[in-house]
């Protein structure tokens, strides 16, 4: 059954830069090594959608950004060691990364009939007419949705562990290596999230929403309640020859304009909450609180071993080992309820 189509077109930009230094000296029966890596990223798509959705007989018309960066450091330390009575490996090391940034998404959608019906509850739709169908109506095609984030995660590991070996001959027959060693890992971490998101500006409620966006690009007040399309696209973005031309995408949306439009929006939340337009455009409680949480792991391990030759036909392996972890994680738990964006009641839990 078909129930709509996605076109889309993403332009991408990742910017990536990598470090690395690696040190030996070696020592008499031994060596030490340090090693260090360093990665950062900056990453940029606009992805500019249209969707046909059949089951609601709509056109949707969407433009997002996404702009993030990322990081990326390790570190570590190797020292071994054979001594005249037994050996030594030892390591330490950290790792830290950490990767976020902001995230806007705009919607347009006809709110008129968009010729998709036919294809409602049909199965094996031929997807190239799906598009051909379509009737768009610019006029009646209205900003509906608005959404922005900007998210923060990071995480930092450090561990070491340490390995003890010694060769042991019991007589000419009987010879043995025992080994015994430990682990401990520390992890931390961090993730939060900040939302704003609305819709629904044909309604009363969103009248304050309205008029900044009247304000900002001189529109017409007869358009109050009724934003169209047609002062948020861009001609001059060509989508060229999608999927070989046999699909074809309209009306592709204005970068600069919107992006302009969303900073304004997020600049402006606080008067639109003044102003009794949350229901359009506010600060979403539920979801940049239920998603957050901090924590930490530890992990820690020993064993002991031994590799048991007897004479050249015969080896025996004997071993025990004990491992734990730990986790403590602190994150929301609340009541959701349809004004839960505007005020979520919760409290912290491990």
């Amino acid at each position: 059954i078909t129930t709509g189509l996605t076109l889309s077109d993403i332009p991408r930009d990742i910017q990536r830069r990598n470090a690395a230094l690696v040190m030996d000296y070696q020592l008499h029966n031994g060596s030490i090594k340090f090693t260090n890596f360093l990665s950062s990223s900056l990453t940029s798509d606009i992805t500019r959608q249209q969707t046909y959705d059949v089951t609601d007989n709509e056109l949707v018309y969407s433009l997002s950004n996404t702009g993030g960066t990322g990081l990326d450091l390790i570190n570590g330390l190797e020292f071994k060691q054979s001594f005249s009575a037994f050996h030594v490996d030892a390591k330490v090391s950290q790792a830290y990364s950490q990767s976020g940034g902001p995230y806007w998404s705009v919607g347009f959608s006809q709110l008129s009939n968009a010729g998709l019906s036919p294809f409602d509850n049909q199965a094996n739709v031929n997807p190239v007419q799906v598009p051909k169908a379509a009737t768009p109506d610019l006029a009646n095609t209205l900003l509906q949705s608005l959404y922005a984030d900007n998210s923060f995660s990071k995480s930092h590991v450090w561990s070491g562990s340490l390995d003890l070996a010694q060769d042991v001959a019991f007589s000419k027959l009987v010879n043995a290596k025992i080994e015994v060693g430990g682990m401990y890992r520390y992890t931390n971490r961090y993730y939060a999230v900040n939302v704003a998101d609305g819709g629904g500006l044909q309604y009363a409620g969103s009248g304050v929403v309205n008029d900044l966006l009247i304000n900002m690009f001189n529109l017409p007040p007869s358009t109050k309640y009724h934003i169209p399309i047609g002062d948020f696209t861009d001609p001059s973005y060509n989508y060229g020859k999608f999927l070989g031309g046999a699909y074809q995408m309209t009306q592709p949306l204005n970068y600069g304009v919107i992006s302009r439009m969303m900073g304004m929006l997020k600049d402006s939340i606080q008067y639109i909450a003044n102003n009794n337009g949350t229901q359009a455009f506010s600060h979403d409680n539920l979801n940049s609180t239920t998603n957050n949480y901090v924590g930490n792991e530890n992990e820690w391990a020993t064993y002991a071993m031994a590799v048991i030759n007897v004479g050249p036909d015969l080896t025996i392996l004997p071993g025990v080992r004990y491992q734990a972890l730990r986790t403590t994680y602190t994150g929301a738990r609340g009541i959701e309820s349809r004004n839960a964006f505007l005020v979520y009641n919760h409290y912290d839990t491990t």
